[in-house]
């Protein structure tokens, strides 16, 4: 019966700590993104710093991406097929919302948009481009496969 006991204590307290921990996670540099989250992502939770920083151009701190519950290293927040980094610094000659497909909501996304604007001998701007056979077909409908060995 004594063991039942110390049994059912040590399960009850086990149970309580893990409603603690889920409620109030712990949060050793403070910066008030849990120590858990900040290690799956590849930071460092013994540095608070890193809460405001913002490693993919989307202009929002890796705190705000924990909120948001977003990945901190995806170069491409919306998914359009142009990197946070082109987008925030108008690499193509606009800037445009690393958080919004269509910027200027006009129906038309981005990626499209700025098709007149790449420049296909800058590297750079190559680079920052994610949907690069689907840029390729339609620039270059007639012989993409050209272009496609140009990239490698």
């Amino acid at each position: 019966m004594r063991n039942l006991l110390i049994i059912t204590m040590l399960l009850f307290l086990f149970v309580a700590c893990e409603v603690v921990y889920a409620q109030h996670p712990l949060d050793t540099d403070g910066d008030g993104i849990p120590d858990r989250w900040e290690v799956d992502h590849e930071l460092n939770p013994y540095d608070p710093s890193g809460a405001n920083l913002d490693y993919n151009y989307d202009n929002l701190t890796n705190l705000e991406e924990y909120k948001k519950r977003w990945d901190p290293w995806d170069k491409d927040t919306d998914g359009d097929g142009i990197s946070n980094y082109a987008e925030y610094t108008g690499l193509f000659g606009f800037v445009s919302d690393p958080l919004e497909k269509d910027t200027d909501d006009d129906g038309l996304d981005d990626l499209k948009e700025i098709y007149r604007y790449i420049d296909i001998d800058n590297r750079t701007q190559i680079d920052e481009i994610y949907q690069k056979k689907m840029i390729i077909s339609q620039l270059f409908p007639l012989y993409p496969g050209i272009f496609l060995l140009w990239l490698r």
